[in-house]
């Protein structure tokens, strides 16, 4: 998701200045968490959101007052959704406004996107200050959510908003039929990278699947040195066969991938039949913990579609838990 954001950011940037909008404190029932971003271009395009409705109108408006100002180049703005006609979430907002121009914000966005490739391990630093601009660091590694912080230099002390610049999850789809299709294009909307396998190379092409940001032909073996290097894994195996999911199943007990998700298509039938195939091998069910088989969310989906929208919510459902906890 960040990637994209950042992809368009740079973009809007190139036309003219842009006035990038974050949550950076929260209290009570609000409609986005602390990191989310609304960014509002020269031209009157919007990118993101930080929740819609008269809250972010007011936001809107006080980016469009920030675009024509010389200065300062950032300001906080307070949002209590309690008040009408802002709402009746009953929180309040707090968020930092930012104008980006000219090349040190094109050098800054470039920097992200590098960092954003490479991997985890480096934050946005967004002094509170309207005189200091955004700027990276690798201080605060070990840091998985966005969070404020008082940071100290040699010239000033500075409350600062410190986001984590994370990679997008990637979703190894495995299987190019009728179901991969959807689940493709829905879980790249959903904001995950799109990686396909199937070992039938005449239904892995971009015209089936334009969102892949990989398409793998090779067996499924060839591709755990590359899946170990990915942080934040989600596997979804909607494979042709019982026997197919058995050979992948023991692939990833052999290798001892780590993953956040593993969900299996089929029907109660079929699962029973895997997981008792690869017991009598020697391979505990509890192996897989936890395998979400049959995979989805239970909303009696039939189609193709209906299957995809099912396990693409079970992702973003798997995700946010992930985030959660990560914030306890």
């Amino acid at each position: 998701m960040e990637e994209a954001f950042y992809r368009e950011l740079a973009e809007m940037i190139s036309l003219g200045p842009v006035v990038v909008a974050t949550v950076i404190r929260t209290q009570g029932s609000v409609p986005r968490q602390v990191g989310a971003k609304l960014a509002l271009g020269s031209d009157g395009r919007l990118l993101g959101t930080i929740g819609g409705g008269a809250g972010e109108a007011k936001v809107i408006a006080e980016a469009q007052i920030l675009l024509q100002a010389t200065d300062p180049a950032g300001v906080e703005v307070s949002i209590d959704l309690r008040d009408s006609p802002l709402g009746v979430c009953g929180g309040r907002m707090n968020l930092w406004l930012q104008r980006w121009q000219g090349s040190l914000a094109q050098a800054r966005v470039t920097q992200i996107q590098q960092a954003l490739a490479t991997g985890g391990g480096t934050q946005l630093i967004t002094p509170l200050d309207p005189q200091r601009f955004p700027y990276l660091s690798s201080e605060f590694q070990s840091l998985s959510s966005p969070q404020l912080k008082v940071l100290r230099t040699a010239d000033a002390t500075c409350e600062s908003f410190v986001d984590p610049l994370l990679p997008s999850p990637t979703l190894l789809i495995v299987g190019a039929g009728h179901c991969g299709i959807p689940l493709a294009q829905i879980a790249h909307w959903a904001g995950f990278r799109i990686w396909i396998q199937d070992d039938r190379p005449e239904y892995l092409t971009p015209e089936r699947f334009p969102t892949a940001q990989r398409l793998c032909p090779q067996p499924f073996s060839d591709l755990i040195p590359d899946l170990s290097c990915l942080a934040d894994l989600y596997i979804a195996l909607l494979t042709r066969g019982y026997s197919l999911d058995c050979q992948i199943l023991r692939t990833l007990h052999q290798a001892k991938l780590s993953y956040r998700y593993l969900g299996m298509i089929g029907s109660r039938k079929r699962v029973k039949t895997v997981l008792q195939t690869l017991a009598q091998e020697g391979i505990p069910e509890n192996a897989f913990a936890p395998l979400y088989a049959p995979i989805g969310l239970e909303i009696h989906a039939e189609t193709p579609a209906e299957i995809a929208i099912s396990i693409t919510a079970q992702l973003i459902q798997t995700r946010r838990e992930n985030l959660l906890s990560c914030q306890i």
